[in-house]
This record gives structure tokens, sequence and C-alpha cells, in this order.
């Protein structure tokens, strides 16, 4: 049997007729970078440490196969099976994976940079620590995958399902995940600053002590979200859906949350310095102790709202509903309180 290149050039030759045992002798003994493969079918095959890089794999069939620490730079592996294959520490960069199956497969600490996962099946896989910066993931399943520590610095998961995704740590600076589903997913102390995260599902997330500065949230679903302590100044929520939210202790200052919807929320604590809640919905949100020193809430709806001891220094509160509020120990020195409503 040989293994030729694009170009029909003979890489190795070896006498077993049986694919994965060929491939097996092939990657031991030989170089294969450059190899045509396309539609090989070499299931749980043993190919650790294998040289591979701009190899042509296009709906190979590698279910279960042992790639660590292989080379596949650059490879097409476009259509490919590989559900839980083991490519930890492979080196991916540059590779074309775009619709492959790679259902709970390990890529643990495996080098995905600038590579197209575009529709790729990663449901359940374990990508901790693994290098996904500049990655193309439009529409990818990731849904139950671990991605703990991962980098994902600049990559594009416009589109894709990550529900119940573990991401804590994970680095996802500049990264693209408009209309992302990430409900329940796990993201403490991710790094999501400058972040595009506008119309993505989060409702249920835990992003405590994560890192959000300057990102787009808007007409962000973020229902029974957990932000405890979520550092979101300068972001931009104008429009999302916060609803029993949990904020508590979060930074907020600068940020824009123009016709949010807060109404139930936890903002104890919560530090908004000149944040704009214009229009916002902060009914019967729980905001005692926060400081909402210089903040916009005209027109806004704080009825039943609990604002004991917060401060609203300076605050603009034109406009605003605030019949049932409790204001108990609150600071309103240099507040605009013109045509708010008090009545019980």
């Amino acid at each position: 049997m040989d293994f030729v290149d694009e170009q029909g050039q003979v890489l190795f030759h070896c006498e077993t007729e049986d694919p994965r045992e060929a491939l097996e002798q092939a990657v031991r003994q030989g170089d294969l970078s450059g190899a045509h493969l396309v539609g090989w079918q070499a299931p749980r095959a043993e190919l650790a440490e294998a040289r591979l890089s701009r190899a042509q794999l296009t709906g190979c069939g590698l279910r279960g196969a042992n790639l660590a620490g292989a080379n596949l730079s650059e490879a097409d592996l476009a259509g490919a099976q590989l559900p839980k294959a083991n490519l930890s520490g492979a080196d991916l960069s540059g590779s074309c994976l775009a619709g492959a199956c790679l259902r709970r497969a390990v890529l643990a600490g495996a080098d995905l940079a600038q590579s197209d996962l575009a529709g790729t099946d990663l449901s359940g896989a374990d990508l901790r620590q693994a290098n996904l910066s500049g990655a193309r993931l439009l529409g990818a399943d990731l849904s139950g995958a671990r991605v703990e520590e991962a980098d994902l610095s600049s990559a594009d998961l416009a589109g894709a399902v990550a529900r119940e995704a573990r991401f804590q740590k994970a680095r996802l600076t500049s990264a693209r995940m408009a209309g992302a589903t990430l409900s329940g997913a796990r993201l403490q102390q991710a790094d999501l600053s400058q972040a595009d995260l506008a119309g993505c599902d989060l409702s249920g997330a835990d992003l405590s002590d994560g890192q959000l500065e300057e990102a787009l949230l808007t007409g962000c679903g973020l229902v029974q979200a957990r932000l405890r302590r979520a550092s979101l100044q300068g972001a931009d929520l104008s429009g999302a859906d916060l609803r029993e939210a949990v904020l508590a202790h979060a930074l907020l200052d600068g940020a824009a949350l123009r016709g949010a919807d807060l109404s139930g929320s936890d903002l104890r604590g919560a530090r908004a310095r000149g944040a704009d809640f214009s229009g916002a919905d902060l009914s019967s949100c729980r905001a005692g102790r926060a400081d909402f020193s210089g903040a916009d809430l005209s027109d806004s709806n704080l009825a039943r709202a609990d604002l004991s001891r917060a401060i609203l220094a300076r605050a603009d509160l034109s406009q605003a509903n605030l019949k049932g509020c409790t204001l108990t120990g609150a600071i309103l020195e240099g507040a605009d309180l013109e045509g708010t409503s008090l009545e019980p």
C-alpha cells in the first residue's frame, strides 16, 4: 500500500493492505506531511506524535484514534469523524475541521490557533488549556464541553451553542460571540473584556468574578444569570434582559443599561457610578448600599425597589417611578428629582 501526496509522489510504502495497520506503520516510520488520505478509515489507530502537517484528511474516519502530540498543522480534516479521539497536545494550528465530529474528543493543551471549526461538533469535548486564539467556531456545538483556562481571544463563536459548557478562567478577550447560546454555562473568572456578546443567551449562566470591561451585551438574555463581583465597567447592556440576575458587588461604573430589564435583580453593594439606567426597569430590585453616584436613572422604573443606604448623590432621577421604593438611609444629595413619582 502506497501513501502519496497530492501530486501522486510516493511518500511511504508498506506491505499490509489493512488501512489502520498501514497508517500506524507509516506514521511510526515516516513523515506523512502533505499526504493524500481523503476518506481514510482507521478507527482506534495508534498515531501518537504522527507527522501529518498539511495532510488531506477530509472525511476520514478516526473514531477513538490516539493522535496525542501529533502535528496536524494546516491539515484538512473537514468533515472528519473523530469522536472520542485523543488529540491532547496536538498541533492543529491553521487546520480545517469545519463540519467535523469531535464529540467527547480530548483536545486538552492542543494548539488550534487560527483553525477553522465552523459547524464542528465539539459537544462534551475536553479543550482545557487549549489555544483557540483567532479560531473560527461559527455555529459550532460546544454543549457540555470543558474549556477551562483555554485561550479564545479574538475567536469567532457567532451563533455557537455552548449550553452548560465550562469556561472558567478562559480568555475570551475581543471574541465575537454574537447570537451564541451559553445558557447555564460556567464562566467564573473568565476574561470577556471587549467581547461581542450582542444577542447572546446567557440565561442562568455564572459569570461571577468575570471581566467584562467594555463588552458588548446589547439585547443579551441574562435572566437569573450570576454576575457577583463581575467587572462590567464601560460595558454596553442596553436592552439586556437581567430579570432576577445577581449583580451583588458588581462594578458597573460607566456602563450603559438603557432600557434594560433589571426587575427583581440583586444589585446589593454594586458600584454603578456614572452608569446609564435611563428608561430601565429596576422594579422590585434589591440595591441596598449600592453606589449610583452620578448615574442616569431618568425615566426608570424603581417601583418597590429597595434602595436602603444606597448612594444616589448627583444621580438623575427625573421622571423616575419611585412608588413604594424604600429609601431608608439613602444619600440623595444633589440628586435631580424633577417629575419623580414618590407616592406609595
